[in-house]
């Protein structure tokens, strides 16, 4: 359903039934236009109002439920990583790097920044919304990740590093697969959370992580993931703004979707 309102020369308008034409298509929003980057640049106070959302109410619940759940799954890690550490294959070698590709948060990044840019370039405000909340999840998930990571320090099952813990990989994919949840519904979620699922699966096969390195990653995104695009679709209603031509001269035209 769509509200619109016409607001130009008030009074004419008013006295009389003016016939509004729509101005031309305005030009695609691209990378190249200021408003693009705009846009898409994060508020502070909807940074402070999304930080609020995530550590409020029922999602302050899941922050305290994902800390029991991998300090619990800690002390059953290594037993639940010898199949691997043997050799023992479920995806395969070919599928692991596969996952390894995909849930890279540069490539997580990028599907952020396909989002927000399709969402412009076919004026939908919805995917426009949805591509800058997987942005301000990124945000979150990004810095969480990263400080748990130097605060824990933990080696990784294969000793390459120790970064171990959480998966980055996995909330990445978990934080853009949730957002996608909040806008499109199970349609969108459920071949989502299957590719994040796989992510994850492909980090713990290739002894990059642990099971509760992969676990905390996903809490992670799906936490913020839900509070970013609750926040946003609650404080920032999906509002198109587009120029008119009338009768008696320009006008604007406010378009609300809901």
């Amino acid at each position: 359903m769509a509200v619109c309102v016409l607001m130009g020369h008030a009074p004419r308008l008013m006295a009389e039934e003016a016939a509004a034409v729509p101005a031309k298509n305005p030009a695609r929003r691209t990378p190249l236009d200021v408003e693009y980057w705009r846009q898409l640049a994060p508020r502070p106070q909807d940074l402070w109002g999304e930080t609020k959302e995530t550590f409020w109410g029922w999602n302050f619940g899941y922050v305290a439920a994902t800390a029991g759940l991998a300090g619990g799954l800690a002390f059953l890690d290594t037993d639940m990583q010898k199949p691997w550490r043997r050799g023992d294959e479920l995806l395969g070698h070919d599928l692991t790097n596969i996952g390894d590709v995909v849930g890279n948060p540069g490539v997580q990044a990028g599907v952020m920044g396909l989002t927000y840019t399709l969402g412009q370039f076919i004026d939908d405000p919805t995917m426009t919304q949805a591509g800058k909340s997987m942005a301000e999840t990124m945000i979150f998930t990004s810095l969480t990740t990263l400080a748990l990571k130097g605060i824990f320090h933990r080696e990784r099952p294969d000793g390459h590093d120790h970064l171990s813990f959480p998966s980055w990989h996995a909330s990445a994919t978990f934080g853009n697969a949730t957002v996608l949840a909040e806008y499109y519904g199970w349609k969108a979620a459920i071949p989502a959370y299957l590719i994040s699922i796989f992510v994850g699966c492909s980090r713990i096969e290739d002894n990059s992580h642990f099971v509760s390195d992969v676990v905390t990653g996903a809490a992670i995104g799906c936490i913020y993931g839900h509070a970013v695009s609750r926040y946003n679709m609650r404080v920032h209603p999906n509002v198109s703004i587009e120029p008119v031509v009338m009768e008696d001269g320009p006008g604007v035209q406010a378009s609300m979707r809901f």
